[in-house]
């Protein structure tokens, strides 16, 4: 009996040190650049990388419970496939390593979803609204003010990491805020905001919410994320209707849009100068160029059947292999780049067994709806999988619809998608 209440108090006290680990995680990277930027000052800024050690905590702790859940483990085991996949392809065992690293949010989304469903996704708004409205804050001040850690880099060995990042779009600064890259404070402000309008009861209060947050968003000059937030936007002002209608029509568009694009760039040749103008120059070059080149790329030094495994695009390629860097900006070129051909059937899974979301009776169904719209839609043209909240958010939504329904009935769920009714 003493033996079993000394369990349970070190069982909560591992439970409470989780919550501080993942709440100084995800403050890391809310105000990563005054950090790196102080650390610096000190000649201590590998000291960011302590919060590394916690997500590695958390995912051994996950491991070592008494009941371990299933999909954390196959998630591993996976990883560890395609890390294999990633070595044969690259040769290198530390851009599989990094790989693997840039990827854990996914992960820890995946193995802590449990966690905060025995927490209740309600009750940590108190934790979500000072991040909100602190990266809010970073974004509208740098609109007036440069700061001292913008455009300034440092060496670790032989690479140069930036500390946040300086650059414009048609002359115009894209403010990054207290993050390192303007995407990266658009994506904490966006993915934040939609939570509370979620779970916040004040329709007032979460008007002020999205409507700040639309403010800085536009501030970042990040225009995936705008068109993101436009698209949200409709959903939240028509939300009885679009819930009845989302599974099919919303959802089912962003999926085809993702998927269609890169493929039919390998198809179809687009000279960056025709049909649209100077503003959308960047979506055209990925048509254009981009997306070709990192088919062709993937298809060549990978495989169809498994690309090219963990490690094989994105970061890690930039800092291993820069004459084949390719951004992975699409989420669907990700995926194939990390898991081959299986990448298209694993989406439409997700997109098949979301249809079993309740968003109309369940808050946090409606909550993975809303991140699954986000998540496709940003991930038309950004890379969504190394965006710390984004990627975190992707291992919430997969770990959710996973346990939506064990004896998963595709011919009822086709069935459904092909005579929905609105």
């Amino acid at each position: 009996m003493v033996m079993s209440i000394q369990l349970i108090m070190v069982i909560k006290m591992i439970n409470k040190l989780i919550c501080c680990m993942l709440i100084i995680y995800f403050w890391s990277f809310v105000i990563e650049a005054p950090i790196r930027y102080c650390l610096q000052l000190i000649n201590m800024v590998e000291l960011i990388y302590i919060r590394d050690l916690f997500v590695l905590f958390i995912l051994t702790r996950f491991i070592i419970k008494v009941r371990i859940d299933k999909l954390y483990i196959k998630a591993i085991y996976i990883f560890i496939l395609f890390s294999i996949i990633g070595f044969i392809y690259t040769d290198n065992i530390f851009q599989v390593l990094f790989g693997l690293k840039v990827l854990t949010p996914i992960l820890l989304g995946v193995a802590i979803y449990g966690f905060i469903c025995q927490i209740g996704f309600n009750n940590i708004k108190s934790y979500i609204i000072p991040l909100f409205y602190v990266s809010c804050i970073g974004i509208i001040i740098n609109y007036f003010v440069i700061y001292p850690w913008e455009g300034v880099s440092y060496a670790m060995g032989d690479i140069d990491i930036e500390m946040s990042r300086y650059w414009t779009a048609e002359g115009i600064r894209r403010l990054a805020g207290f993050s390192r890259a303007s995407y990266m404070a658009a994506s904490q402000v966006l993915l934040l905001s939609v939570y509370l309008m979620v779970f916040l009861k004040n329709y007032y209060y979460k008007l002020f919410i999205w409507l700040i947050a639309g403010v800085v968003i536009i501030l970042t000059t990040t225009k995936g994320l705008m068109l993101t937030y436009a698209l949200l936007s409709i959903i939240f002002i028509f939300k009885k209707i679009t819930i009845k209608i989302y599974n099919i029509y919303v959802s089912l568009a962003v999926f085809l849009i993702v998927v269609m694009l890169p493929v039919g760039s390998t198809i179809f040749s687009i000279e960056s100068n025709q049909l649209m103008p100077q503003v959308f120059n960047s979506f055209l070059q990925r048509i254009s160029y981009i997306w070709p080149l990192t088919m062709e790329m993937i298809n060549n030094q990978g495989s169809i059947s498994f690309g090219r495994g963990v490690g094989g695009i994105g970061i890690a390629q930039k800092y291993f292999e820069p004459l084949r860097y390719s951004p992975g900006d699409n989420i669907f070129i990700y995926l194939y780049s990390l898991f081959g051909i299986t990448a298209i059937f694993y989406l439409a899974f997700l997109l098949c067994r979301s249809r079993l979301l309740k968003p109309k009776l369940h808050k946090v169904d409606e909550y993975i709806y809303v991140l699954l719209i986000s998540i496709l839609t940003f991930g038309i043209t950004a890379n969504v999988l190394e965006n710390t909240y984004f990627a975190f958010g992707s291992g919430i939504l997969i770990a959710h619809i996973h346990s939506l329904n064990p004896k998963f009935d595709y011919k009822i769920v086709l069935q459904n998608i092909l005579y929905a009714k609105s």
